[in-house]
């Protein structure tokens, strides 16, 4: 737990989980707030579940093959760009959203597993898969309250969607700076 790469995994995965997380609960008023019915921006957020099995899928096959961090940029990036397209283009580009955030969802915690078992072995694999996981938590519930204060100060989701937006990529940042995994893991 006195690695700084427990601790950038720490904070970038909190970030990742307080950029997009919070907009979960928040998807289906803001799609009602920008004018889809109820009805529609229901069948728009069922795309997410979707995405979210085609990304655990993707990233299992991916992880074989590519460097985790480097998955981890990929996922951020298409997760922000998803949030852009809907602040720029409107509701009208909800389903991109929708699949974008539904990738990221998807792929969170497959990651963060991984990238335990590379850097620090399977010997205290659980101990400090539960911390992570308890920072990407906390910043879980603390996401949907931030996002519906920000909507309540301001009367729309467009600020949040920037602010979530550059989140993500500053989750980039944090994958981009972790090191190679060890020669040989930790027992």
């Amino acid at each position: 737990l006195r690695t700084p790469v427990f601790w950038m995994l720490a904070g970038t995965f909190a970030m990742m989980s307080l950029a997009f997380a919070g907009l979960l609960p928040h998807f289906v008023p803001l799609m009602t707030d920008g004018g889809i019915d109820a009805r529609t921006a229901g069948k728009i957020s069922g795309q997410l579940g979707l995405a979210v099995i085609f990304s655990r899928l993707l990233v299992g096959f991916l992880l074989d093959r590519v460097f985790a961090p480097r998955i981890a940029i990929g996922i951020c990036v298409v997760a922000a760009g998803g949030l852009l397209v809907l602040l720029f283009n409107g509701v009208s580009a909800a389903s991109v959203t929708a699949i974008a955030l539904g990738l990221a969802l998807g792929a969170e915690l497959d990651l963060m597993g991984f990238l335990v078992a590379r850097y620090f072995g399977l010997a205290q694999f659980g101990r400090i898969y539960g911390w992570l996981y308890f920072a990407f938590v906390f910043a879980s519930g603390i996401g949907p309250l931030w996002v519906g204060a920000l909507r309540d100060a301001t009367g729309s989701y467009s600020i949040t969607l920037a602010i979530s937006a550059a989140g993500l990529l500053l989750s980039c940042v944090g994958f981009l700076l972790m090191p190679r995994y060890p020669a040989r893991a930790p027992a």
